[in-house]
């Protein structure tokens, strides 16, 4: 073995190995004539060990020889492989510094490539991509370096970078089927998906039956809308492999995103009976369940709750004690935790709180549970006291780095969406936890003390019954914040056209066979209304609501589809829409705020479940009652009671921009989370 640097220095001068010998690369031991002479023999004998994998012998033969010359780079560098070989990055990272230290700047690309590999292996990853940079830049041609650089990379978040690498490493090799792959997944997160989808194939053309390559390709066809052939994809990548569990998962997403939740959540459950510890397969299932037409609150309750009884009862034991200062009315540090503090729905509710929130009161902790990294990540970021990137810390570790940070009051943010930190919330990491945006509905858990929410979106009584959580009522759910570019509002279009434009624009698995069915009654009452619907890009969606809507005889002329868009022209597309249509029983939130701005009032069926009550929660706090149904046969009279009053729909377009504004504001709302907050907190130190 290497001798330490705070050994006895082997030269016997008394002195530690780092302040004699090991002090600089040009001051090694000189081993004596007779134990140069047994070295060659043992360095053979330890490449003919190392060759056959016997790594006990090999490493004695390096032992024996470090043993007669402690300085002697090839035998620690075996040693150091050997070690990443057999898992040992740690032992293997220490190897390895020795030998880049002892050989200076004759260090090779074999070395710096290893040494990248062995901090990678202990995390060090930014240590890590140094190390193979330099093993690339002493030979550009190393394909091995170009390739665990890209992984390095995509790991730390710098999935450009890691482009570059995985592109660099298929150019010198063209049939490494794993770097095609990583290739793809890089350019799928960055939202590339035709080039995606042609780095898949292209591994799958070296490796067809390969059920990880078609499990990611199902995915990439599922985000670019093409649903069948995506399900056909993850049905063939599970022939291939059954007890794939990434593919059925991905499977039941895609039949989410189809509009068949009932097969979606059956897919779920055979996920979950396959690998039941895995929480967040569970959330997935959970999640699903929210689309379910026929889904009770109670059933979603007890579900929730089952979820708590895997997944936190064997923390509960463990929670540690709080030692936060507890005095009431001081300034608290609150966290805020979720994967979406980026271009997503989550930032048009989140950012107006972050930008009034008052810095006395609130000292403001962001935890990022993601790698992508955009403008409204910047934006969101700013408002931030402290922010920490945490998708690669486990959850213990982010639990430990949230006791350590002090906080307060930890947020969620997601609930059962992708991507949550659900199991370290599980760990009662902060005194007081808060659940609110993400999720319409309860988390389960016993460790999550609260759920902010509404009058309306949660009634008194009826709600607080199937949530885990304490129930905590805010003048409004949320507060929407417009494109501060929103184009103007204009004239009711039917004014014009002669004919009404209905719409829906939300997320198409919201869209089912039972509101299909009745959004085509309404049509046959309406014969001369148009319906547009969006995020509808390429053939294949487009055909299939055709085909579905066939069924209950609606010509396909009267359906327009229109592909996912920018937000500038996603809200310039409201000014051909008359009135939208909220769809159930998972209806809209930012895209019911999205048409109230632009003036486009929504009709809406509120439900029993909370999922089911956000269109209400936000149609009720503009004062917009008349748009908000219990029963389908209700829902299709508020749609006829509009479309034959013209003028009170154009009444009601160019007042709502100024109703919204004149709402509960931003300020507010703050305010009044602070002073929820402050309440919880204050209920805390009394205990």
């Amino acid at each position: 073995m290497a001798v330490s640097r705070n050994d006895p220095c082997p030269c016997q001068s008394g002195k530690k190995y780092k302040h004699c010998c090991g002090s600089s690369p040009q001051q090694v031991v000189t081993p004596a004539p007779q134990a140069s002479a047994q070295i060659p023999a043992l360095l053979q004998q330890a490449h003919a060990h190392f060759s056959a994998q016997r790594w006990a012998q090999a490493e004695q033969c390096c032992r024996q020889i470090l043993a007669l010359n402690p300085a002697h780079v090839e035998a620690l560098l075996a040693l150091g492989v050997m070690a990443l070989q057999q898992g040992k990055g740690q032992a293997a990272t220490d190897l390895f510094a020795d030998v880049i230290r002892l050989a200076g700047p004759n260090a090779s690309d074999v070395i710096y490539l290893n040494y990248g590999m062995a901090l990678h292996t202990v995390g060090r990853l930014a240590d890590a991509a140094d190390s193979l940079r330099q093993a690339v830049k002493l030979r550009p041609d190393t394909v091995a370096a170009h390739w665990r650089l890209g992984i390095v990379l995509e790991q730390m978040g710098r999935l450009e970078d890691a482009l570059a690498s995985y592109q660099k490493t298929v150019a010198l090799q063209p049939q490494h089927v794993d770097a095609w792959g990583r290739l793809g997944v890089a350019q799928q997160r960055l939202g590339r998906l035709d080039e995606a989808e042609a780095s898949y194939r292209r591994a799958l053309a070296l490796q067809p039956r390969s059920a990880q390559l078609l499990s990611n390709l199902g995915t990439a066809l599922q985000a670019r809308g093409a649903l069948q052939e995506a399900v056909a994809v993850l049905r063939q990548a599970l022939e291939y492999e059954p007890g794939f569990i990434m593919a059925q998962c991905n499977l039941g997403g895609a039949l989410l995103a189809q509009g068949q939740p009932e097969e979606a959540v059956a897919c779920q459950r055979q996920v979950l009976a396959r690998q039941p510890e895995e929480a967040h397969f569970y959330s997935n299932l959970l999640f699903g369940m929210q689309y379910l037409y026929k889904a009770s609150p109670q059933a979603l309750f007890n579900e929730h709750r089952r979820f708590a009884r895997q997944f936190e009862a064997p923390f509960k034991t463990q929670w540690p004690p709080h030692h936060n200062e507890r005095s009431p009315g001081r300034r608290l540090k609150v966290g805020y935790v979720s994967a979406d503090f980026r271009d997503h729905a989550l930032a048009f509710f989140l950012q107006p709180v972050l930008q009034h929130h008052d810095t006395s009161r609130v000292e403001i902790y962001c935890y990022y549970n993601n790698t992508v990294h955009d403008a409204v990540t910047a934006r969101l970021q700013a408002y931030a006291d402290h922010w920490c990137s945490c998708h690669e810390l486990p959850d213990a570790g982010l639990a430990g780095r949230i006791r350590a940070d002090g906080i307060d009051i930890l947020v969620d943010l997601a609930g059962h969406t992708a991507l949550n930190r659900l199991p370290v919330f599980a760990r009662k990491p902060a005194p007081v936890q808060v659940t609110w945006l993400g999720y319409p509905g309860t988390t389960g858990l016993d460790a999550m003390d609260y759920r902010l929410s509404d009058t309306f979106l949660d009634p008194p009584g009826e709600a607080d019954a199937c949530h885990s959580e304490t129930v905590v009522r805010l003048p409004a759910w949320a507060v929407f914040n417009p494109a501060p570019d929103s184009p103007p509002v204009n004239a009711l279009p039917a004014l014009n056209t002669g004919y009404l434009t209905l719409a829906c624009l939300n997320n198409l698995a919201k869209v089912n066979t039972t509101v299909i069915r009745l959004w085509a009654r309404i049509l046959a009452v309406l014969p001369t209304a148009r319906l547009l619907i969006g995020n509808a890009g390429g053939a294949e969606i487009p055909a299939r609501l055709r085909a579905q809507f066939a069924e209950y005889r609606v010509q396909g002329a009267r359906l327009q589809f229109l592909p996912k868009m920018p937000l500038p022209e996603f809200l310039h597309l409201h000014q051909q829409i008359d009135l939208a249509l909220d769809p159930f029983p998972f209806t809209g939130g930012a895209s019911t705020c999205h048409a109230l701005w632009m003036g486009v009032p929504v009709i809406t069926l509120s439900g029993k479940t909370t999922v089911s009550r956000q269109g209400e929660a936000i149609l009720q706090s503009v004062g917009l009652p008349e748009c908000v149904a219990h029963t389908e046969e209700e829902y299709l009279a508020r749609v006829l009671a509009l479309a034959a009053d013209l003028p009170r729909l154009q009444a009601i377009r160019l007042g709502l921009r100024e109703r919204m504004a004149s709402s509960v504001t931003a300020r507010q709302l703050t305010r009044a989370l602070e002073q929820a907050y402050g309440d919880m907190w204050e209920r805390w130190c009394r205990k």
